[in-house]
């Protein structure tokens, strides 16, 4: 990750209607993300601000001390859909852990995905994520991301996760070149 293309949300500058690529980790680079409880937690605290807010999710990743979203804002600032979940995990991780202070090391990083190209670029780097860490040999194998939900391996559609768009940047909203142009040189 480039760090110097992300901004902190300390700059405060949301437009309400964008698509971001959000990144956080763990203070220190620690984990955020001790077991599969704690993923399968984040994702539920995912799903509540999903029903609160109005946002869609184009693409996610949970690595041990980090994660990745490719997020939709319409109605509703990132800001406060970030805090919202943010809030709500280190509540839990603290509690969960016996801990205080904080669980990430900053607010969060977000970058406004600005062209087709750009949109298919960031979901690739976070589908690919696991690949580069060396966790797995194959993206649809990981549990912790969206791509099984773009692969067909996943026995139903993940229902946080909007295709749609996805799928429109290619020739009758292919499916298949999406899956190969991920699936290239992972």
């Amino acid at each position: 990750m480039k760090e110097e293309k992300y901004l902190s949300n300390t700059l405060n500058q949301f437009e309400i209607t964008s698509i971001y690529h959000i990144t956080n980790r763990g203070v220190r680079k620690e984990p955020i993300f001790h077991n599969m409880i704690d993923k399968h937690r984040f994702m539920i605290i995912l799903a509540e601000a999903h029903s609160k807010y109005d946002f869609k999710l184009h693409a996610y990743c949970l690595m041990n001390n980090h994660f990745h979203l490719l997020l939709e804002t319409s109605n509703s600032p990132l800001s406060k859909i970030m805090q919202t979940i943010q809030q709500r995990y280190a509540m839990y991780f603290n509690h969960t852990y016996k801990s205080q202070g904080h669980v990430f090391q900053a607010s969060y990083y977000f970058r406004i995905v600005d062209s087709s190209n750009d949109f298919l670029n960031v979901s690739k780097y976070i589908h690919i994520n696991p690949v580069v860490a060396g966790l797995v040999t194959n993206p649809q194998d990981y549990q912790w991301s969206s791509y099984a939900t773009f692969s067909n391996h996943s026995p139903r559609n993940h229902p946080l996760i909007e295709t749609d768009t996805t799928y429109s940047f290619y020739p009758n909203n292919s499916k298949e070149l999406y899956k190969k142009f991920i699936e290239k040189q992972s």
